[in-house]
C-alpha cells in the first residue's frame, strides 16, 4: 500500500545526487515502501533527462540506466490525474501560482490523504497552505 505521493524532484535529486543527500535518502526510503504519482510523472522525468542531455550535464547513453532505476521503484500511477487537471488541479494552480503539473501532485495528495514528498519550494508552500502533510 503506497504511503506517500512523490514528485519528480525527489527522484531526480536521488538519481543525480543534486539535493541534500540525507533528506533525499530519507524520502527515497518512503518511496521504496510505495508511492503514488500522477499520470504525467514519467513524461516529467523524461523531459528532465532530455533537458540535462541538451545542457551537456548528462550523457544520453546513460538514460536507459536511469529509466531502469525509475521503473524499479514501487510507483503506482494514478488514473484520475487528467480529470483532476481540469478541476482541482486548475484551481490549485491558480490559487498558488503553480504549474498545472505540480498542482496535480498536490491534488493527488489531497484526494488520497497522503503526505507529499517534494523538494519544490512553491509546491511545498502550497501543500502547507492547503493543509497537506509533507513527507
Amino acid at each position: 500500500m503506497p504511503i506517500v505521493v512523490v514528485d519528480a524532484s525527489v527522484v531526480l535529486d536521488f538519481a543525480f545526487d543534486e539535493g541534500e543527500p540525507i533528506e533525499t535518502r530519507r524520502l527515497m526510503r518512503l518511496v521504496d515502501q510505495g508511492a503514488w504519482v500522477p499520470q504525467h510523472f514519467r513524461l516529467e522525468v523524461s523531459n528532465a533527462i532530455v533537458s540535462r542531455v541538451r545542457r551537456g550535464v548528462f550523457e544520453a547513453d546513460r538514460s536507459a540506466e536511469f529509466f531502469d532505476l525509475v521503473l524499479r521503484l514501487p510507483l503506482h500511477v494514478d488514473g484520475e490525474t487528467a480529470l483532476d487537471a481540469w478541476s482541482i488541479g486548475f484551481r490549485l494552480a491558480n490559487r498558488h501560482r503553480l504549474t498545472t503539473y505540480d498542482a496535480c501532485y498536490l491534488a493527488l495528495a489531497q484526494r488520497l490523504d497522503l503526505p507529499l514528498a517534494t523538494f519544490d519550494k512553491a509546491l511545498r508552500a502550497a501543500a502547507e497552505a492547503e493543509g497537506v502533510a509533507l513527507a
